[in-house]
């Protein structure tokens, strides 16, 4: 940021107009240059000095202290907002590790239902094939009929 960017930047800065993202790099031009930081001094003095020598209870005239607290309250501010961002970084990729892991568990819970599914429909067609008898319908007492149909499944030993 030029010097002249940043000037035009000290009014709204004082009455907190700025969005953080303009608040952060305003700070980083005024903590590398001397003028600017005066000039903004300068400003914060005289519009703060004016506003409490109207107000009928202006205690504190330590202008200058006043000023250095706000600086130092917006870079705290900057840095707390850095490590939310960084914290929510953190919290939003353990949410996908953790969706991720959830959602290979039900797959794998999926595909063992679905195996023990079909293991227990093997195991129904075997006991079918191997208990022919059973499958007769009712009236159906040819049993011969039923050898010959089934006898291609297992050959009936002479």
């Amino acid at each position: 940021m030029e010097c002249r960017e940043a000037q035009s930047l000290i009014v709204p800065f004082i009455k907190n107009e700025l969005p953080m993202e303009q608040v952060e790099q305003f700070l980083k031009h005024i903590a590398n240059c001397k003028d600017c930081k005066e000039e903004l001094e300068i400003y914060y003095i005289l519009m703060f000095g004016l506003q409490q020598l109207d107000e009928e209870n202006a205690t504190d005239l330590n202008l200058h202290g006043q000023f250095e607290a706000r600086l130092a309250k917006s870079y705290s501010d900057i840095r707390k907002r850095k490590n939310r961002k960084k914290q929510m970084y953190v919290f939003v990729g353990m949410l996908i590790v953790f969706l991720t892991v959830l959602a290979i568990n039900a797959r794998e819970r999926n595909m063992q239902k679905r195996a023990a599914e079909r293991d227990a429909e093997k195991l129904f067609e075997d006991y079918k094939l191997y208990r022919p008898f059973e499958n007769l319908e009712q009236g159906d007492t040819d049993k011969n009929k039923v050898l010959q149909e089934t006898t291609h499944f297992y050959p009936l030993k002479e």
